[in-house]
C-alpha cells in the first residue's frame, strides 16, 4: 500500500539517496544521498555501533539499521536495502523488483536521522521508533520535504535466528512537511511521487493516513492495505488483560493515530470490544491482507487475517492461528484516511 511515488520512495525508503553521514554520539545525524554519488565513511573516529547488532537491545542499534539503509541506497545497492525491511523485504509492502523501480525518478536527497525513542517490548518483540526528516529532489528538479518516523523491530523469544534477533523495518511514517507540496504535485520526471508504502516512499502516508492525493486507485487500495497492516501490528500492544485504566490508556495511545475519533471513543467507552491480545498465548502478531476494494469514492474496504503466533511462530514464521477480518478505511473531513470499522469473524482456522 504504500505506493505513491518514488520520491516518497525516498522518505520511507529513507528515499533514493546516495550519501550518509552517521551523527555524532547522541546528536541527530544527517545523510545526504545523490544518484550516482559514492558512499563514504562518515563515522570515522567516532562510536559505532556493535559490528552485529543481533542481540543489541539499544536504539541506537535501530538508528544504524536507518542509516545501513540509506547507505545501501546510496551505493545503488537496492537488495541489501530491501533486505534491512523486515520479512525479507515483505514488510515494505512491494516485491523487490517494485521496490528498486521506486529509486527511478530520484536525483538527491538529505536525510536527517533523530534519536531513537525508547524500546518497547510487545509479545517477544522489541519496537523502537527513529525520527527522520528527508527533502528530495527529483530527476525533473521538483523538491519536497518529509518528516516522521520509522518503526523497527526485533524478536527475542527463545529459539530467533541470528537474523531475526537483528533490528529490521517494520514500518514507515513519513507526511510532507508544512508547506511542502503535496507528493502528488509534479515530479518533473513523470514519476510516481506519491508512492509511500514503506518501501521507499514515506511510508504510506503516515500514521495519521494522509492519503497525498490518493485519487488514484491503485495508490489508495495500498495506501488502505498498509494503514490496516499497521494497525495489526499493534494489536499485541493491548492488553485486554489489563486494569480498565490500563487498557483506556493503551488504546488511545496505540489506536488513536490509525482511526477515526468515533472508532476510538466506541472503544474507550466499552474496552472489551477492542481488539488486542486477549491471552497470553498465542497473540496478534500482524494483519495480512487478502483483498482491497474501493466502494465509494472516500471509502475501502480491507479484508484479510489477523494472525496468532506463539513463541515457536514468532521464532520460525508461520501462524498457529488466524482470524479473519475485515476493515473499513474512510477519508475524514481534514482528509486523512482511517479505519473507522474493524470487525473479526470468531473461529478463524
Amino acid at each position: 500500500m504504500n505506493r505513491f511515488a518514488p520520491i516518497l520512495l525516498l522518505l520511507a525508503a529513507a528515499c533514493t539517496g546516495e550519501h550518509e553521514s552517521a551523527p555524532a554520539a547522541g546528536a541527530a545525524g544527517e545523510v545526504e544521498i545523490t544518484a550516482g554519488a559514492a558512499v563514504a565513511d562518515p563515522t570515522a573516529g567516532e562510536p559505532q555501533p556493535p559490528a552485529d547488532p543481533s542481540d543489541d537491545d539499544g536504539g541506537e542499534a535501530a538508528a544504524a539499521v536507518v542509516r545501513e539503509y540509506y547507505a545501501a541506497i546510496a551505493a545503488r545497492d537496492y537488495a541489501r536495502a530491501y533486505r534491512l525491511w523486515g520479512d525479507g523485504g515483505a514488510a515494505s509492502g512491494k516485491s523487490f523488483e517494485q521496490f528498486r523501480a521506486g529509486f527511478a525518478q530520484t536525483a538527491a536527497v538529505t536525510a536527517t536521522v533523530g534519536a531513537p525513542g525508547r524500546v518497547e517490548g510487545a509479545a517477544g518483540s522489541r519496537y523502537v521508533s527513529v525520527p527522520v526528516e528527508v527533502h528530495a529532489t527529483t530527476t525533473g528538479g521538483a523538491t519536497q520535504c518529509f518528516r516522521g518516523t520509522y518503526t523497527l523491530r526485533r524478536a527475542v523469544v527463545p529459539g530467533a535466528t541470528a537474523e531475526q534477533r537483528r533490528w529490521h523495518i517494520a514500518s514507515a511514517d513519513m507526511q510532507p512537511c508544512a508547506g511542502s507540496p503535496a507528493p502528488g504535485a509534479e515530479t518533473g520526471g513523470g514519476g510516481d511521487a506519491r508512492r509511500r508504502d514503506p518501501a521507499g516512499a514515506a511510508g504510506g502516508a503516515g500514521e495519521s493516513g494522509s492519503a497525498a492525493g490518493g485519487d488514484d486507485g491503485d495508490e489508495l487500495a495500498a495506501h488502505a492495505a498498509d494503514l490496516v497492516r499497521r494497525f495489526g501490528q499493534r494489536l499485541a500492544r493491548v492488553s485486554l488483560l489489563a486494569p480498565a485504566a490500563t487498557l483506556r490508556e493503551q488504546i488511545r495511545a496505540e489506536y488513536a493515530p490509525l482511526v477515526t475519533p468515533e472508532l476510538l471513543e466506541s472503544w474507550l467507552a466499552d474496552p472489551s470490544t477492542a481488539p488486542g491480545r486477549d491471552v497470553s498465548s498465542p497473540w496478534p502478531d500482524r494483519i495480512e491482507v487478502r483483498d482491497v476494494r474501493r466502494v465509494r469514492p472516500d471509502t475501502v474496504e480491507v479484508t484479510g487475517d489477523v494472525v496468532y503466533v506463539t513463541s515457536v511462530e514468532a521464532g520460525r514464521g508461520g501462524a498457529a492461528h488466524r482470524e479473519p477480518v475485515r476493515t473499513t478505511v474512510v477519508r475524514t473531513a481534514d482528509g486523512d484516511w482511517r479505519i473507522a470499522r474493524f470487525e473479526r469473524s470468531r473461529g478463524g482456522r
